[in-house]
């Protein structure tokens, strides 16, 4: 029985193997065959896509459509957020991808965006697809950033980069209306002052309104932080006055106090600075960012009267009375505040309009004597200057006080004036009439990003003013170059102007 068993299994076994070897043999048969038409997407000799934020994405890839008629071709092009993502939108659905502009956050290295392209043959189904990573760098580089307003209470910001603004660049480029394009909103307020900082190595814009303080990436512009989160112990109000900078510190006026930062190591301001009287300080403060200084800040407190320094580091002290000086700092009262500026020799100078004549004075103090490890002798009045027979003075909006030359400059709403005070008499003169119908909105004087400490600089750094202007819908930059530094002449022969702007409420150079 057990014999038997095994001649069946191999009986069984040998009509298996015929039929495997019969079914390997070829297909003799005459049956019609035919192939599919496909459609190839060559993308031989393409380079990467790699641009700059706000370009235009232009991708022309080759198409072999043998066999395939262009009438059942559809086409699609997907942009993805992240790769291995499903996060999408269809940006396209022409044959080529043309004039697509970029708004995506610039990206890193190694977290690409993607770009999809599936071609579809419509008369089977057949889905066609290649994708590329794409790569997005930053645009906004070095220029004039503008604050400007459509509605009257709100701000966007753009950029201007320009040959006189940004270096080693030979073209006109205007990123306008970044921040809301970025963001999906306008910055609530009106933008009055900006800072551009380094924080912990992040590049960013701080930018104050008359409610708020705020950190901004200088990468895109995006949003990032404002008020509670930018300090350690929020005050109980804001109300931002000024933004400025000092040797390695970051400068805040926030209703009538001020705070000074290194925020390179510090992410956030701490508490404001001190004193053992009672002070209130103004937005125009004199600001010493030449070098480390013992004491970078002045100001005159027009609420309790009195002229104020800032020892680094240490409290807010009283400037000592000038008995026998050029004018003594405790007698000068009933006064209040037109402008503030520190030069490059290291004297404070105060612009100040007495509340009742309205005359105005130029108060200079000479820098501080360092008599370490002996306390530091502040600074002593120096010399002062009667602006009050200055054309149009009293009408004057905007000053400017140079670092590097003794001329100060002001404008009405229509004309830019200089007094020059290099001797014992000031002199007055006329310097640029407004175009008609255009009102000043700002001026300043041009100060590249990273001045004093970043040198070289620009050859336009400090001779150009930076002025703006409104028409009632059309707001303008113009740029005003200073011939002869000590006078203030302008060369009106090369003045450069950029319009398109709402109005202008605040200019700072990144």
């Amino acid at each position: 029985m057990k014999r038997e068993s095994i001649h069946l299994l191999l009986f069984l076994t040998l009509i298996s193997l015929g039929a495997v070897l019969s079914s390997c043999r070829d297909d003799s048969t005459t049956y019609a065959t035919s192939e599919i038409p496909g459609v190839v997407i060559d993308t031989t000799g393409m380079p990467q896509l790699r641009l700059l934020q706000f370009e235009e994405l232009e991708v022309a890839p080759e198409l072999h459509t043998e066999g395939v008629g262009e009438s059942d071709l559809s086409y699609e092009w997907r942009l993805y957020y992240a790769q291995n993502d499903t996060l999408s939108e269809v940006i396209s659905e022409q044959r080529n991808l043309e004039g697509y502009e970029v708004e995506l956050t610039p990206n890193e290295e190694d977290d690409p965006y993607q770009v999809q392209y599936t071609v579809t043959d419509e008369s089977n189904g057949l889905e066609y697809i290649m994708a590329w990573p794409l790569y997005v760098m930053n645009s906004l580089g070095e220029g004039l950033v503008i604050a400007e307003t459509d509605n009257g209470s709100d701000t966007d910001l753009s950029l201007i980069m320009a040959p006189e603004v940004t270096e080693d660049y030979s073209e006109v480029n205007i990123q306008r209306k970044v921040y809301s394009t970025i963001n999906d909103e306008l910055i609530p307020g009106l933008v009055q002052d900006m800072q551009p900082v380094n924080i912990y190595g992040d590049p960013v814009l701080l930018a104050i309104t008359g409610q708020s303080v705020m950190r901004i990436s200088r990468l895109d512009y995006s949003y990032h932080s404002m008020n509670e989160e930018l300090f350690h112990y929020a005050p109980s109000q804001f109300s931002p006055q000024k933004l400025g900078g000092i040797y390695q510190g970051t400068v805040l006026v926030n209703n009538g106090d001020l705070y000074e930062e290194y925020l390179r190591s510090s992410r956030r301001f701490t508490a404001p600075i001190d004193a053992p009287f009672p002070f209130t300080v103004p937005a125009q403060v004199a600001l010493d960012a030449v070098l480390y200084e013992q004491i970078p800040v002045t100001f005159y407190d027009e609420v309790n009267e009195q002229f104020i320094y800032y020892e680094a580091g240490e409290e807010m002290n009283l400037m000592p009375s000038g008995s026998g000086e050029t004018f003594d700092p405790s007698e000068v009262t009933n006064k209040e505040n037109m402008a503030a500026g520190v030069a490059v020799n290291g004297d404070f100078r105060h612009l100040l309009r007495d509340k009742d004549s309205g005359s105005f004075t130029l108060y200079i103090f000479n820098d501080e004597v360092s008599n370490y490890p002996d306390p530091v002798t502040p600074p002593l009045p120096k010399a002062m200057y009667d602006f009050s027979g200055a054309p149009a003075i009293e009408q004057a909006e905007y000053f400017v006080l140079p670092d590097n030359q003794r001329v100060m400059y002001y404008a009405t709403s229509t004309t830019v004036y200089a007094a020059l005070y290099s001797t014992s008499s000031p002199v007055f003169e006329e310097r640029y009439t407004a175009p008609a119908g255009e009102e000043i909105t700002s001026l300043q004087l041009y100060q590249q990003s990273g001045y004093p400490s970043d040198d070289p600089f620009i050859d336009t750094n400090h001779r150009q003013l930076v002025m703006s202007t409104y028409d009632g819908s059309e707001g303008k930059v113009y740029l005003l170059p200073i011939t002869n530094l000590g006078v203030g002449n302008i060369d009106e022969g090369n003045i450069k102007s950029f319009g398109g702007f709402g109005r202008i409420t605040a200019i700072k150079p990144q």
